[in-house]
């Protein structure tokens, strides 16, 4: 019996690398759109200022002032803490918590709230055009 050589060595391998996250980038993005993301995702809250009110972080609508606090804006914007069960978390968990996603999928869909998922065009801030520079000396000429 002899043996059979295989070579492999132009092979394709059939798969596919998977995308890589900037978790910075993430967490950044969610807190500067956390006033967009936090509502949408917690419907039965209510806005308090800079904050989003909750009974839990499970998105029960608050009796009064609620228990359950997320920051809309500046550097905690997307964190939460919930007074009465002693817990809070980064924008990430409280996607994870909002959603019920964890793994890579919760990774996913933070990237895709926060518009940075891999592969996709990088979301530009808009570009304002300043006005032109007036010259004063011709609009003098123009006057006399």
């Amino acid at each position: 019996m002899s043996a059979v050589v295989i070579d492999l060595n132009d092979v394709i391998p059939n798969y596919t690398e998977a995308p890589r996250f900037d978790l910075d980038l993430i967490v950044q993005r969610l807190r500067e759109t956390a006033e967009t993301w936090v509502p949408r995702l917690f419907p039965n809250g209510k806005r308090v200022g800079d904050e989003w009110r909750l009974a839990n972080i499970r998105g029960d609508a608050p009796r009064n002032t609620g228990s359950c606090v997320i920051a809309l804006r500046g550097p905690h914007a997307g964190d939460w803490i919930d007074f009465d069960g002693n817990a809070g978390g980064g924008p990430i968990n409280t996607i994870e918590e909002g959603t019920g996603l964890t793994g890579r999928d919760l990774i996913v869909e933070a990237a895709d709230t926060a518009g940075v998922l891999p592969g996709a065009p990088a979301r530009q801030a808009p570009v304002s055009k300043s006005a032109p520079k007036r010259d004063v000396a011709q609009d003098i000429a123009h006057i006399l």
